[in-house]
């Protein structure tokens, strides 16, 4: 559930049961719900201006972040927009928000997202860029710059595999090993954007551990003078050396994995 200015979450929620859906709180994340009944997420309205329908475990990356009002804050693979609804909520409109998508398709999704939600682009006190590149170019223009950066890479994404057999017949190891290698050049360059004693949150929905404790492996090792772990512990998960991995069939949502790391 996302509140904008127009709607309260105890507002929305009311019209969301008066629709007929059954919802309760979420413990752990301020404002939203979950489905008491799974079957009726074949109900929820794609394009509600009440609620955004996502993934409970994609809001544990939006904690760990830490944002608050008046930072600059970079959301560098930010398409469809899920997890930026949540950091502006956080922001109050008060900052700066980069959001950054390759992709031309989900590009379009997330500038949806952003009119779907009636978010501003300026005001006195915020603004909002939406760019369509490689994050990997990014450090040419904002070196050094976001106090905060969440890194939600593409990944092998075997919450679709488990469901789609077209996803299915695409994965193999092969495949989780470049995207491994992908993901590396994207940290690399979210680390040259990252301010000194900034925030970085790197988080897949992948089970691949090529995709992530052993990339924050690697992490550790190549940027050790720049980089510091910083310990988190998730409402949800399992910890790991370097991360968090949520599982579906033992903690009901994900897959997910986020680690959080400081530039010194």
């Amino acid at each position: 559930m996302f509140s904008n200015e127009s709607a309260s979450v105890d507002a929305a929620v009311a019209r969301v049961h008066q629709s007929g859906i059954d919802t309760r709180v979420l413990d752990w994340y301020p404002g939203a719900h979950l489905l008491v009944n799974p079957e009726d997420a074949a109900r929820i309205d794609p394009e509600s201006r009440d609620y955004y329908w996502m993934d409970p475990a994609s809001l544990v990356p939006v904690l760990a972040l830490a944002v608050a009002p008046g930072l600059t804050v970079g959301d560098f693979c930010a398409a469809p927009g899920g997890k930026a609804l949540f950091i502006v909520e956080a922001m109050q409109l008060v900052g700066e928000l980069v959001l950054n998508e390759f992709s031309q398709a989900r590009l379009a999704r997330l500038k949806a997202m952003v009119r779907r939600f009636d978010i501003p682009l300026q005001r006195p006190d915020w603004r909002l860029q939406i760019l369509a590149g490689s994050a990997r170019i990014l450090p040419r223009q904002y070196p050094s710059y976001c106090d905060r950066i969440l890194l939600d890479v593409p990944c092998s994404s075997e919450a679709h595999v488990l469901r789609d057999p077209v996803e299915l017949a695409r994965w193999s190891p092969s495949r989780s090993r470049e995207l491994a290698r992908r993901q590396r050049k994207l940290l690399r360059a979210a680390i040259d954007c990252l301010k000194p004693g900034g925030r970085l949150v790197y988080s897949t929905c992948s089970i691949s551990p090529l995709e992530n404790e052993d990339n924050m492996i690697w992490l550790a090792e190549t940027f050790s003078p720049v980089l510091r772990p910083v310990p988190y512990l998730a409402p949800v998960g399992k910890p790991q050396r370097f991360g968090t991995q949520i599982l579906p069939h033992r903690d009901g949502m994900g897959p997910a994995y986020v680690s959080v790391w400081e530039r010194k």
